[in-house]
Protein backbone atom coordinates (compact mmCIF):
# COMPACT_ATOMS: atom_id res chain seq x y z
CA UNK A 1 0.00 0.00 0.00
CA UNK A 2 1.33 3.38 -0.96
CA UNK A 3 1.09 6.16 1.63
CA UNK A 4 0.62 9.73 0.61
CA UNK A 5 2.22 12.45 2.68
CA UNK A 6 -0.22 15.03 3.96
CA UNK A 7 0.81 18.65 4.31
CA UNK A 8 -0.09 20.57 7.45
CA UNK A 9 0.35 23.89 5.65
CA UNK A 10 -2.58 25.97 4.53
CA UNK A 11 -2.89 27.09 0.92
CA UNK A 12 -1.72 30.70 0.47
CA UNK A 13 -5.23 31.97 -0.23
CA UNK A 14 -5.97 35.65 0.35
CA UNK A 15 -9.72 35.12 0.61
CA UNK A 16 -11.70 32.10 1.79
CA UNK A 17 -15.41 31.57 1.20
CA UNK A 18 -17.11 28.95 3.36
CA UNK A 19 -20.61 27.89 2.28
CA UNK A 20 -22.65 26.28 5.04
CA UNK A 21 -26.20 25.01 5.31
CA UNK A 22 -27.12 26.23 8.78
CA UNK A 23 -26.05 28.84 11.31
CA UNK A 24 -23.48 27.22 13.65
CA UNK A 25 -21.98 25.06 10.89
CA UNK A 26 -19.28 27.71 10.40
CA UNK A 27 -18.27 27.29 14.05
CA UNK A 28 -19.03 23.67 14.74
CA UNK A 29 -17.72 22.23 11.50
CA UNK A 30 -15.23 24.80 10.23
CA UNK A 31 -14.25 26.98 13.20
CA UNK A 32 -10.70 25.67 13.54
CA UNK A 33 -9.85 25.95 9.84
CA UNK A 34 -11.44 29.40 9.53
CA UNK A 35 -9.45 30.52 12.57
CA UNK A 36 -6.25 29.19 11.00
CA UNK A 37 -6.91 31.05 7.74
CA UNK A 38 -7.70 34.22 9.69
CA UNK A 39 -4.44 33.88 11.65
CA UNK A 40 -2.62 33.47 8.33
CA UNK A 41 -4.06 36.79 7.13
CA UNK A 42 -6.78 35.57 4.76
CA UNK A 43 -10.03 37.48 4.44
CA UNK A 44 -12.98 35.33 5.43
CA UNK A 45 -16.51 35.20 4.06
CA UNK A 46 -19.26 32.83 5.10
CA UNK A 47 -22.42 32.25 3.10
CA UNK A 48 -25.12 30.46 5.09
CA UNK A 49 -27.99 29.03 3.03
CA UNK A 50 -30.74 28.98 5.68
CA UNK A 51 -31.71 30.70 8.89
CA UNK A 52 -31.85 27.35 10.66
CA UNK A 53 -35.52 27.83 11.39
CA UNK A 54 -36.30 24.17 10.73
CA UNK A 55 -34.11 23.08 13.65
CA UNK A 56 -35.51 20.66 16.19
CA UNK A 57 -33.86 22.67 18.98
CA UNK A 58 -36.51 23.74 21.44
CA UNK A 59 -36.53 26.03 24.44
CA UNK A 60 -35.49 29.17 22.55
CA UNK A 61 -37.77 32.08 23.35
CA UNK A 62 -39.01 34.12 20.41
CA UNK A 63 -38.34 33.54 16.74
CA UNK A 64 -35.76 30.79 16.20
CA UNK A 65 -34.63 32.29 12.86
CA UNK A 66 -33.85 35.61 14.60
CA UNK A 67 -31.97 33.88 17.41
CA UNK A 68 -29.89 31.76 15.02
CA UNK A 69 -29.15 34.79 12.83
CA UNK A 70 -27.88 36.73 15.85
CA UNK A 71 -25.73 33.78 16.93
CA UNK A 72 -24.33 33.47 13.40
CA UNK A 73 -23.37 37.15 13.32
CA UNK A 74 -21.71 36.96 16.75
CA UNK A 75 -19.79 33.79 15.86
CA UNK A 76 -18.60 35.32 12.59
CA UNK A 77 -17.22 38.30 14.47
CA UNK A 78 -15.29 36.03 16.86
CA UNK A 79 -13.89 33.99 13.94
CA UNK A 80 -12.70 37.12 12.10
CA UNK A 81 -15.20 36.78 9.27
CA UNK A 82 -15.55 40.09 7.44
CA UNK A 83 -18.46 39.11 5.19
CA UNK A 84 -21.16 36.96 6.83
CA UNK A 85 -24.36 36.53 4.83
CA UNK A 86 -27.47 34.44 5.42
CA UNK A 87 -29.74 33.75 2.46
CA UNK A 88 -33.18 32.29 2.90
CA UNK A 89 -33.00 29.03 0.97
CA UNK A 90 -34.85 27.26 3.78
CA UNK A 91 -38.20 25.54 3.90
CA UNK A 92 -39.60 23.88 0.80
CA UNK A 93 -36.87 25.17 -1.51
CA UNK A 94 -34.16 23.48 0.57
CA UNK A 95 -36.14 20.25 0.86
CA UNK A 96 -36.87 20.05 -2.87
CA UNK A 97 -33.27 20.91 -3.77
CA UNK A 98 -31.88 24.00 -5.44
CA UNK A 99 -30.34 24.14 -8.84
CA UNK A 100 -26.74 25.30 -8.92
CA UNK A 101 -27.74 28.17 -11.18
CA UNK A 102 -30.38 29.41 -8.71
CA UNK A 103 -27.92 29.20 -5.83
CA UNK A 104 -24.83 30.67 -7.44
CA UNK A 105 -26.21 33.87 -8.96
CA UNK A 106 -24.11 36.87 -8.03
CA UNK A 107 -27.06 38.75 -6.58
CA UNK A 108 -27.71 35.90 -4.16
CA UNK A 109 -24.21 35.54 -2.81
CA UNK A 110 -21.95 37.73 -0.72
CA UNK A 111 -19.86 40.72 -1.74
CA UNK A 112 -16.65 38.65 -1.54
CA UNK A 113 -17.87 36.60 -4.52
CA UNK A 114 -18.47 39.66 -6.64
CA UNK A 115 -14.85 40.87 -6.55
Amino acid sequence: MRHRQVSARLPAWTTVLAVVAHPDDESFGLGAILDAFHAAGAGLAVLCLTYGEASTVRGVGGDLADARSSEFTAAARVLGVTDAVIRNFGGRRAQSGLSRRALWRGDRCCSSCQR
